[in-house]
């Protein structure tokens, strides 16, 4: 029997990974609470004096900066605290810091594409927020046509699986099943496909080439996103959505490499809302707009504190 701990299981080079990050981010502060703080210090520091940046973009990009630190942050201390709650809070932090950098630069911070969001949506769905991904779907209605055509086709695909709109899916499936794309897109489109045809075991297949391919990702920024695969495990939430309206069983997946079944069991055996790391004592503003997600935001206003 296996008694080794996810860390102890990882290959050496990943273990050195790990550690590494660890190292990084503590030397920019012991804390999610004090890098935040300093995210925020730096952020008044570029309002005063970076005047050819607008107020909108200078806030998208601290957001930005704070959704990465915190997806990193806990899947760190998911592999050395084997804290699986830790992994649930930051995932979920950094999917309504995505909500609100997406609120606050627009589609001018994402390049003018209509469709960037999705991979924010996608955190989402990795912890069954539900809340935020209702504001998704809402603030960001499909269907999407400016953007890079594989996310474009992603974006439109997933939400006709969220909305279990079959018409909607139907006017996509030719391309969702013809087009040419790297492996791991190939994969996701796999899986919507499955999951909308009911084939479960197209599910399973499809899922388990992310898993295997996560590693290999390379559009991942984050080394340490490439030893979780947090994208499987949103499709199989998708999945499970449409299973549970439908009186269908969702499938089982081996838990090994990058798909973490004790993670999975977690989210859900208590799929609670407001599992976001608490920032009320670093800034109450920030703390109030990852709490209430609002439609707008307004630099000025995160800015009242003094730091």
């Amino acid at each position: 029997m296996n008694t080794k701990t996810r860390f102890e299981n990882l290959p050496k080079r990943d273990r050195e990974e790990v550690l590494r990050i660890d190292g990084l981010l503590s030397s920019r502060a012991p804390s999610p609470e004090a890098y935040t703080a300093w995210v925020l210090q730096n952020l008044q520091n570029q309002r005063e004096h970076l005047t050819k940046r607008t107020p909108n973009s200078l806030l998208a990009s601290a957001l930005h900066g704070l959704k990465s630190y915190f997806c990193d942050w806990c899947i760190v201390r998911r592999y050395l605290d084997d804290d699986l709650v830790q992994l649930r809070l930051g995932v979920d932090s950094s999917a309504r810091l995505g909500f609100l950098m997406r609120i606050a630069g627009g589609e001018e911070y994402s390049g003018g594409y209509d469709c960037a969001h999705v991979f924010d949506l996608l955190l989402a769905l990795v912890v069954e927020d539900k809340s935020v991904i209702d504001l998704f779907l809402n603030r960001f209605p499909a269907p999407f046509s400016s953007g890079h055509p594989a996310t474009v086709l992603l974006s439109n695909g997933l939400y006709s699986a969220l909305n279990d709109d079959q018409e909607a899916f139907a006017s996509l499936e030719k391309r969702l099943r013809e087009k040419k794309e790297s492996r791991f897109f190939r994969a996701m489109y796999d899986c919507l496909l499955g999951i909308m045809a009911e084939d479960l075991s197209a599910v399973a297949a499809s899922l388990g080439e992310m898993v295997k391919l996560n590693r290999r990702q390379e559009q991942l920024n984050s080394s340490m996103q490439k030893l979780i695969c947090l994208t499987a495990h949103a499709f199989y939430n998708v999945c499970r959505r449409t299973c549970v309206t439908r009186g269908i069983a969702a499938p089982v997946i081996p838990d090994e490499s990058t798909w973490h079944g004790d993670f999975q069991e977690l989210i859900q055996s208590s799929e609670t809302e407001n599992c976001f790391i608490e920032l009320s004592s670093v800034n109450p503003v920030l703390a109030r707009w990852l709490k209430e997600l609002p439609a707008t935001l307004n630099i000025e206003e995160l800015l009242t504190n003094d730091y």
